[in-house]
């Protein structure tokens, strides 16, 4: 408050099922929390873009909750849970069939970054219209 800010937003983990959306349904077992890679080794999957099909997926996930918190009078003004994920086949992997191979690097801080600007941007505006 003595800087001037009137809000904070927190971001913190969020634990829910697993429930990562394919083409045709979901799938996933157990719970999933904060931000990370659901692996699996043996889920038969499908490349929407080719047809080929491979044993096995990875899915960027991003399981947070965001809280609003009205500095005034430090009461919560909103929270929102953001469960999103993507998943891609390890079909996708060129030097095998190892579900981590199946995006580089650099794609998987991509997608984890595209999961969190988008649910994000939809997310914040709805803290402001609560309460």
């Amino acid at each position: 408050r003595q800087n001037g800010f009137t809000h904070l937003l927190a971001i913190g983990k969020h634990r829910a099922p697993g429930r990562l959306r394919l083409d045709e349904g979901s799938v996933g077992s157990g719970y999933l929390k904060g931000i990370g890679f659901y692996i699996d080794n043996d889920f038969a999957t499908k490349r929407s873009d080719t047809g080929e099909t491979a044993r096995g997926f990875i899915a960027p996930y991003v399981y947070i909750r965001l809280v609003l918190v009205d500095l005034d009078s430090l009461e919560l003004r909103g929270e929102e849970a953001i469960t999103a994920s993507a998943v891609r086949s390890a079909a996708r992997n060129k030097t095998g069939f190892d579900p981590w191979g199946a995006i580089s690097p650099e794609e998987k801080v991509a997608m984890l970054r595209a999961l969190l600007e988008e649910r994000i941007s939809v997310a914040v505006p709805l803290l402001f219209r609560s309460k």
